[in-house]
Order: structure tokens, then sequence, then C-alpha cells
């Protein structure tokens, strides 16, 4: 069996703007230049986990069984008073695969975010983020970009030539 782990913490403060101030009310910069905020993009804890264990290793049919698991506290997001000061809502996201193997063929059963989780990330609207931005949206406002697949079964077939 094989297994692994990982997990990583930080955090990302900042006081006073420099640059692109168009984007904030002047009440949102006068809070910032006398308090450190938040930065957008602060994640305090990410992780990431998995194993695979291969049955029948020495013989012709070898199974590969297979787990991962992605997780992570939320980016930020403004309040009515605070820029950046709430964290959005953690996730956790499990994939299964059960694999075997015959002959020159490979077929592969699995499962793609099992616990079927929404991670949300705040996304600053004018700071070039992915996602489709038509609409009238505001200096500073944010919209909330699902980056995960739902659920998702599936069957994979494989022949090596």
């Amino acid at each position: 069996m094989v297994r692994y782990a990982n997990l990583g913490w930080a955090t990302s403060t900042a006081t006073g703007i420099s640059s692109a101030q168009f984007n904030f009310s002047a009440n949102e910069l006068a809070y910032i230049n006398s308090n450190w905020i938040y930065v957008d993009h602060d994640q305090r804890w990410t992780s990431s986990a998995g194993a695979f264990y291969k049955i029948n290793r020495d013989t012709d049919h070898p199974t590969l069984l297979s787990m991962d698991f992605l997780g992570g506290s939320g980016l930020r997001a403004s309040t009515a008073t605070v820029p950046n000061g709430m964290a959005l809502p953690g996730y956790g996201e499990v994939n299964l695969s059960f694999s075997a193997d015959h002959d020159t063929w490979e077929y592969t059963t699995y499962v793609s975010n099992l616990t079927n989780t929404v991670p949300q990330l705040g996304v600053d609207i004018f700071a070039g983020g992915p996602g489709n931005y038509s609409g009238a949206y505001t200096a500073g406002s944010q919209r909330f970009v699902a980056t995960s697949a739902p659920r998702t079964f599936g069957i994979l077939v494989q022949k090596t030539f």
C-alpha cells in the first residue's frame, strides 16, 4: 500500500493600498488604511491525502484500489463593515477508483467528488479572475465561483497497443 498526505498553513494580511484604489469605496479605503485586513486569497489550511493498494500484483490480472482527498479552509469574503472580514466555508472532496487489467485492456470504475462538495471561491470582479462577469457589478463586489465538478460516476476502458 502506498499512502501520502500533505498539510499546508498560511495567513496573509495587509494594510494600506497603493494601487487599484478605484476598486474600493472611500469607507473601505479608510478602514484598510488604519487596520490590518486579510487579503482576499488568504486560505488558512489546505490538505491532500491518498492511498492506493495493488491486489494480485504478481499475476496477469493486477487490480488497483485508490482513494484521494483534497480539502481546505475557505477563502475570504467581505462583510458590510470589514473588507475580507469573513471566511467562506471550508471544503473536502473525496475521489475513489477501482481498476483491473486483463491482457492489453484496463477497466476502471470511478467516482469523482463522492461527497458532492461545491467549494466557493470569492472572486474580485475587476481582478481578472476566471468566470463570466457580464452584468452590472460594482467595483469591489464579489461573485462566488464553484471550482469542482458535481459528483460523477464513470467507467473507463483502455486498450494498450
